[in-house]
């Protein structure tokens, strides 16, 4: 369900953004430790998502307007210490639209805070997935995905039907998987003639590594079934989450007026690192 909410704005005219780390260019947020986010009062704790419920989108910052919430694809879903807590093959969070990565993009941004594990007896498995964005069939726009083999993970990777795979660098896959709290970031940017893309990859507040590909393919314009979640997807088989996602950012960093993604990043984690690892700190 999608409504409008008008920003506010101080003296000069500027809006007033509900959540300090938004600028012209957040296009989608949620945060699940905020009341707002769940209609004025957060979910129990322990208790399980309504199938289709979750946190709604913060009003976006360019025109106020407020997308569908996310929504809990699965009934296997608990809110766990102000967090979304994933502890199922098949469990996944459907994000709001404005998380979807359309064909016009060339320059944006993903952050995202998650504690995270393998899962325990966790079978061989192919394309399991932390973050997909899938149009079209099994068509990836973009995908963070890995795989398990003999009980360990032995690859993590950015899958795209842009270009070739590519393996993440170590720091930020050994985080991933370290179950432990981290910010993570990942800023996509499209090269001027549209024959390279480049992936920076931010880890806890800074840029960690950056990594190269050269375009084969366009995005694919979402249909009205499509989604972008974390966890597994309807294509794909399993989830690559196990554990607990408190807050996830899309920035469109072409918009006039968006930081650029190193300051947002850097913001985003000065901004929320203590008290999303209070809540962390706990045990599920």
């Amino acid at each position: 369900m999608a409504y409008i909410q008008i920003l506010p704005v101080d003296g000069t005219g500027e809006k007033i953004y509900p959540d300090a780390a938004m600028d012209a260019g957040t296009r989608g947020l949620i945060d699940t430790i905020d009341p707002w986010s769940w209609g004025g009062t957060t979910p129990a704790q322990g208790a399980a998502l309504a199938l289709g419920a979750g946190p709604r989108n913060y009003p976006l910052a360019e025109d106020g307007w407020i997308e569908d919430a996310a929504a809990a694809g699965v009934a296997g879903l608990t809110y766990n210490r102000g967090a979304v807590r994933f502890a199922a093959a098949n469990d996944y969070l459907r994000l709001p639209r404005g998380f979807k990565i359309v064909p016009a993009d060339t320059h944006f941004g993903h952050i995202f805070w998650l504690q995270n594990a393998m899962f325990p007896g966790q079978a061989d498995n192919s394309n399991n997935n932390i973050l997909a964005d899938i149009s079209g069939g099994n068509s990836k726009n973009l995908a963070l995905s890995m795989t398990y083999a003999s009980g360990a993970i032995t690859s993590c990777r950015i899958e795209s039907r842009r270009h070739n795979n590519l393996a993440v660098p170590t720091a930020w896959r050994a985080a991933l998987f370290d179950g432990t709290l981290h910010q993570f970031g990942l800023e996509v940017t499209v090269s001027a003639d549209a024959t390279t893309m480049t992936y920076g990859f931010y880890l806890d507040g800074a840029l960690i590594g950056t990594l190269t590909a050269n375009i084969t393919n366009p995005y694919i314009a979402a249909g009205e079934t499509d989604y972008v979640c974390f966890g597994r997807h309807h294509i794909n088989v399993g989830s690559g989450i196990y554990g607990r996602l408190w807050r996830a950012i899309f920035e469109d960093l072409t918009i006039s007026g968006a930081r650029p993604m190193s300051e947002t990043v850097a913001l985003d984690h000065s901004l929320n690192r203590a008290r999303i690892a209070a809540l962390a700190a706990v045990a599920p």
